[in-house]
């Protein structure tokens, strides 16, 4: 996935646009559950009030230790119905993978989520939950390896989505076709932090 400041240009062809990804945020806002595969700290405010973001292929650890505002790095399976049912989603599974949905499709999304301090235990609680999660790289085919998460905005704002994978299309969308930098600068409107490579 290749970026500029109108589109993400999709690996093959197809593009998001920054209405498109908009929409898909307030779709996922408003699902009453969303099942989450993973979840780890890729930021924090430090004592000068900086927003510090790390930007790493890697999403299998903490980056940063959740503190002040935080985002989080979330990966998340979307039902066959939650695609149906939400226009935005279903034309990102559309542009992503393919122009039919079968039955079982399903699609597996990363998002980006800002929390505020009051905010962390009910990430702690409810995303992380004590290392419920697998250890290593999730990369989506095990619907099994998910924990259903009732209103995720409790524990945050989703301030940004990027296409995964279809596990019953075995479509990959790799991370590393996304500039995550300015992914976050100009879609999830992050312009104020400070980002550094590890």
């Amino acid at each position: 996935m290749l970026f500029n400041e109108k589109v993400m240009l999709l690996k093959n062809g197809q593009k998001v646009t920054q209405s498109l990804h908009e929409q898909v945020l307030n779709e996922l806002s408003s699902l009453d559950i969303i099942h989450i595969k993973s979840c780890y700290c890729m930021g924090n405010t430090d004592n000068r009030g900086i927003l510090n973001i790390a930007i790493n292929k890697d999403k299998t650890y903490d980056l940063y230790t959740p503190k002040s505002t935080s985002l989080f790095y979330v990966t998340a399976l979307l039902t066959t119905n939650q695609i149906k049912n939400n226009p935005g989603i279903n034309q990102l599974f559309r542009n992503t993978v393919s122009n039919f949905i079968l039955p079982q499709d399903k699609l597996v999304v990363g998002i980006y989520l800002l929390s505020q301090d009051n905010q962390l235990e009910n990430v702690n609680t409810f995303l992380k939950n004590n290392g419920y999660f697998p250890s290593g790289e999730v990369n989506g085919t095990d619907p099994t390896k998910s924990k259903t998460v009732y209103n995720i905005n409790q524990c945050g704002k989703i301030v940004g989505c990027t296409p995964l994978s279809s596990p019953n299309i075995f479509h990959r969308n790799p991370r590393g076709y996304v500039n995550e930098e300015c992914f976050l600068r100009h879609y999830a409107s992050l312009t104020y932090a400070k980002f550094t490579e590890v």
